[in-house]
């Protein structure tokens, strides 16, 4: 992963996890083991990077999968598997803590959500820049506002919702992050969004990316 890359790895999330983190509860029985889903996600990255499979669909294809999976069978946070196309990490949120709002350069994101309720907002970078540079005011359109419960996933590409905010909800969280690399320097950037819409009764907001 890229120094620059605000998506923590797993190792350095491992602190953030509680001292139960090996104990998964049980959604309905999986239909497929996690070896399964990498043995699939693998084929699937690569027809993605050769640009035979487009983002999105790509990112359905995950989800429809994922949510199949026994949780059993998924390894702990430390033994999750790496790939030079992808990585999924494994992390705690305990309620109102996580991530402020940041895009993602040249990697889109799945977070599918293990125990409890996260709280998520993702925005739209409106206009044709797409990675404004540090300082640059810009307009951003509010897309969701979710809180998502065990078994559901939030998903995000390199051209939708690619901006977001991940914070704990009630009770805290336990979720797997699943990065697929698009690009040689994978990174994120903050992103200081205005407390109020530009215009009352709208979704509009300008923000500043902070470099």
């Amino acid at each position: 992963m890229h120094s620059d890359n605000i998506s923590t790895s797993a190792g350095a999330l491992s602190p953030l996890l509680p001292k139960d983190s090996s104990s998964r509860t049980v959604l309905e029985p999986g239909s497929i083991t996690w070896e399964e889903f990498v043995r699939d996600l693998i084929p699937r990255a690569e027809s993605l990077s050769a640009q035979h499979l487009d983002e999105e669909t790509y990112v359905a294809q995950i989800v429809e999968q994922i949510q199949q999976v026994d949780l059993l069978t998924i390894p702990p946070w430390n033994e999750l598997p790496k790939h030079h196309l992808w990585e999924v990490t494994e992390f705690w949120l305990a309620e109102g803590t996580g991530l402020p709002p940041h895009d993602h350069r040249y990697y889109n994101g799945i977070l599918f959500v293990l125990k409890g309720r996260v709280h998520i907002r993702s925005y739209d970078l409106l206009g044709p820049e797409r990675m404004p540079p540090p300082g640059r005011r810009v307009c951003i359109h509010e897309t969701g506002n979710r809180v998502l419960t065990m078994g559901a996933c939030s998903t995000l590409t390199t051209a939708r919702d690619n901006i977001h905010a991940v914070y704990g909800g009630p009770g805290g969280c336990r979720l797997l992050d699943l990065f697929t690399w698009l690009g040689p320097y994978p990174k994120s950037v903050y992103v200081e969004v205005d407390a109020h819409p530009i215009e009352p009764g709208t979704a509009m907001y300008w923000a500043s990316f902070l470099g």
